[in-house]
């Protein structure tokens, strides 16, 4: 067993979830990915929102965002001068490679990052909003059932 990630390639946490998303939450360290997973988001279509990191506020490289092509990213950094600079390194790959996204602050609810908003009584629906409708859902919406008289239902 070795006990340390020397000449691991960097990766992304939750790499094995990546490729079945199309909206994807940047958080700076994996206790505010839990906290996004926990939620149970959805994207418009109804799949889930998964949340991933570099490790931490010094860990992102530019490659990683090779992994979020065709994905909506959520920005989320932590409200301090680290998560600043990790902000602007995250947004620069993602302008590079013309990946949407938008970022989310918790700074006027006077929270450090997602997981401290979340104890400090912030709700999975007050980050909907934070995020926008258009990108996300509390609930997975329901399923489109096609019915006619000729056959039985078909559900979509």
């Amino acid at each position: 067993w070795i006990w340390n990630a020397d000449g691991v390639p960097p990766m992304l946490y939750n790499l094995n979830l990546l490729k079945f998303a199309s909206v994807v939450c940047v958080c700076e360290g994996e206790k505010d990915c839990e906290s996004i997973t926990t939620l149970k988001l959805f994207d418009i279509r109804g799949s889930d929102v998964t949340a991933t990191t570099s490790g931490n506020s010094e860990s992102w490289e530019d490659h990683l965002a090779d992994d979020l092509m065709a994905k909506r990213v959520i920005l989320m950094p932590d409200n301090d001068a680290p998560g600043e600079r990790f902000r602007t390194k995250v947004a620069a790959s993602l302008e590079s490679r013309g990946i949407e996204y938008r970022v989310i602050s918790f700074k006027d609810a006077g929270a450090k990052d997602v997981s401290d908003f979340i104890e400090q009584g912030g709700t999975k629906q007050d980050i909907v909003s934070r995020i926008g409708k258009d990108w996300v859902r509390a609930t997975q919406p329901s399923p489109l059932v096609l019915d006619d008289d000729n056959g039985p239902a078909i559900t979509i």
